[in-house]
């Protein structure tokens, strides 16, 4: 087992609303600790109320080639574009989803928006909405089993939803970050019916509805017609950026301007590009993690991994890497509750690291962000560049110290058999 110090610090959000530091402690990465956690709270909390922009906020799909709207099209947008407002629920407000829209209206409002951003909006295809509405799950409705926690619609006639369409982004989020797949209003489709295009795909359910409208696979199809509980999302097929052979596959964060490592990077990938590989468990293979790198060590690979592929790859911060950790959830660990169904740790690990992408993903498609090796941030302690920020934990550790909030510090210089890296990219 390794002996390699590493250094945790812990920091206490006070009632008042201040913090203070506590001392730093310094321990063996072997030993049987208490976790020290420093608090932080993903970005993630829904949000009521979102700004009626032109340009509608989009969520890329981990591991697709396109976004889709965060919310249904609003009032508010529809209005900045069209210039008026065919809402039956306009007293709803401007952040409320647009209703009274036929497909063909949709199509005219696409055209302008299009001429107006310059970019190239549409309908998502049934395929599309159906693989974003999961979330990364497989459950009943878009993101939950629970229809109360996702959905705006009329709980068995009981009358909940009030007879009306509400605030976008108020129930809660699916794994993608992605709001009211399940209702407020059905949502236009591209597809036909078919290929009959005189009646077109609707999937969602609406505020009208009750749950078995709601489930995930429930389909219709309807000519165009307007009505107060049909209104749409947006999509958009993203600029392929190809992944070079040879080169870390890496996942576009949704909702932010960033990608990263779909996986821990390997010494195969490492040997590529400095032509030896320095691990200590080398006979763990290629797809296992590389380790005994120093930060110093991860500078120079990214150094000629840019001038050999062209691109700008870096170390991620820990704001990027904690994010991409929840994978859109608060779980304890990164992709889950359950440690032994994410981590290589010190009760399963057998004492080695492990080939990259074997347990489970977290939400994003992201592998390994707890557990298997601890990975290099770009951060500074606390600005002093005498030590840099370590996450995640790794094989040698015990399970509290691989929860999501957790941090460690290690000097640039240091290599151990506990410490890898990914990789991140800021996209253009």
């Amino acid at each position: 087992m390794s002996q390699f110090k590493l250094h945790f610090s812990v920091v206490i959000v006070v009632a008042l609303g201040f913090a203070v530091w506590l001392p730093e402690l310094a321990l063996a990465a072997s030993q049987n600790s208490a976790a020290i956690s420093e608090i932080i709270k993903p970005d993630n909390e829904p949000k009521a109320k979102k700004d009626s922009d032109v340009a509608p906020v989009m969520i890329s799909i981990p591991g697709r080639n396109y976004e889709i709207g965060k919310y249904d099209v609003t009032q508010g947008e529809w209005r900045s574009v069209m210039g008026s407002n065919p809402s039956h629920f306009s007293n709803c407000g401007d952040n409320c989803p647009v209703e009274m829209v036929s497909w063909d209206d949709v199509q005219e409002f696409i055209q302008r928006l299009n001429v107006k951003t310059g970019r190239q909006y549409r309908l998502p295809t049934e395929a599309e909405w159906e693989y974003a509405c999961f979330g990364g799950n497989q459950s009943e409705f878009c993101g939950d089993d629970d229809p109360n926690s996702l959905s705006w619609y009329d709980i068995e006639f009981r009358g909940s939803n009030k007879n009306t369409t509400h605030l976008v982004g108020q129930n809660r989020a699916n794994g993608y970050g992605l709001y009211d797949m399940n209702v407020n209003v059905w949502q236009w489709l591209s597809d036909c019916r078919f290929g009959t295009c005189a009646r077109h795909k609707l999937r969602g359910g609406s505020w009208y509805d009750v749950s078995q409208y709601l489930r995930t696979p429930f389909h219709m199809d309807v000519a165009t017609n307007r009505d107060n509980f049909i209104g749409f999302r947006l999509a958009r097929t993203l600029p392929q950026i190809p992944q070079i052979k040879n080169y870390p596959a890496l996942i576009r964060i949704p909702g932010k301007d960033y990608e990263i490592g779909k996986n821990d990077v390997t010494q195969g990938e490492w040997r590529d590009v400095m032509g030896s590989n320095p691990s200590h468990f080398s006979r763990c293979g290629d797809n296992c993690p590389v380790e005994m790198v120093s930060w110093n060590d991860v500078q120079e690979f990214i150094q000629k991994l840019n001038a050999k592929t062209g691109r700008q790859y870096r170390l991620p911060t820990e704001a990027e890497w904690e994010y991409a950790c929840y994978g859109g959830s608060n779980a304890e660990f990164c992709g889950g509750s359950s440690i032994n169904s994410v981590a290589w740790y010190a009760s399963n690990s057998k004492e080695t690291t492990h080939p990259v992408g074997q347990m489970q993903a977290n939400g994003y498609g992201i592998y390994d962000m707890s557990g298997n090796v601890w990975q290099w941030m770009n951060d500074c302690r606390l600005g002093e560049c005498t030590k840099r920020v370590l996450r995640g934990g790794s094989w040698a550790n015990l399970m509290d110290v691989l929860r999501a909030v957790f941090r460690s510090y290690g000097d640039p210089a240091d290599r151990n058999d506990v410490i890898g890296f990914r990789l991140a990219r800021t996209l253009p």
